[in-house]
């Protein structure tokens, strides 16, 4: 993250310093300014200042686990965070929806020859009565989980299923899907979106000669896999809603 020019330069003539932590930034005040006593309101309040800080991502992987930030493309409109929300949240709601956001496109053009590139902008409208603390929370994104049979010997199985460890839970399917290179292949749907983030309730496993009616299975893979976060779906890639809400272990 890193302050705006005109952002920059009222930190210094207001003897106010930016200090970046690993989640967070703080702004400190002298409260003691051109030999006089001054209060954190009387630094807020007055000319409507507007502060403008702008983020970047290093994390190339970030749009893949996280809701609310497909919308977020690079060198287009940047989404932009602001404090005029009365919840203590740079956005409305209680989490960041892409939809929800203010987006501004002036800015990448004043930052178009700049060597750090802005991933979002955030706004502090300075005021007497603006609180101390603010949030920008993300959630964790939910995908379909799709486990799909691609190795010759998955694709001769008998009344394949993909099923729960412990408890009930059986995924969707079979079903036929394309995958480059191939012909169509086997796969299987969670029924529900899971997400990714958390470890989930139950161990799934693939199984053969599978009898919904007695319950009766050959365990032919006992634990299976988890979706890889770096993995980009490459399936039904004509329908880019899809793309985001599937997470595909190739098996």
């Amino acid at each position: 993250m890193f302050p705006g020019e005109d952002t920059a330069a009222w930190l210094v003539r207001n003897d106010v310093l930016f200090r970046q932590y690993e989640d967070r930034f703080t702004i400190y005040y002298n409260s003691l300014f051109h030999g006089r006593e001054r209060s954190r309101e009387e630094l807020c309040t007055g000319d409507g200042t507007i502060l403008e800080f702008y983020l970047q991502n290093n994390d190339a992987y970030f749009a893949q686990y996280t809701e609310g930030v497909q919308t977020f493309t690079p060198g287009k409109a940047l989404p932009v965070f602001s404090n005029t929300y009365t919840t203590g949240f740079l956005h409305g709601g209680e989490a960041v929806s892409g939809d929800a956001l203010e987006y501004d496109s002036t800015v990448l053009q004043q930052l178009a020859l700049a060597n750090k590139k802005p991933y979002a902008c955030l706004r502090l409208h300075l005021t007497g009565d603006m609180q101390e603390l603010y949030t920008i929370q993300f959630t964790a994104k939910a995908t379909y989980w799709r486990y799909v049979l691609a190795a010759g010997h998955l694709q001769q199985l008998q009344n394949p299923a993909v099923i729960a460890r412990q408890g009930a839970g059986v995924f969707t399917g079979p079903e036929w899907v394309n995958i480059p290179g191939k012909d169509k292949v086997v796969c299987f749907v969670s029924a529900d979106k899971i997400v990714l983030s958390e470890i989930p309730k139950r161990e799934w496993q693939l199984v053969e000669q599978y009898d919904a009616a007695t319950g009766r299975f050959k365990v032919v893979k006992k634990t299976l896999p988890a979706p890889d976060i770096s993995h980009i779906s490459v399936l039904d890639a004509a329908d880019t809603f899809a793309i985001y809400n599937y997470s595909e272990i190739i098996l």
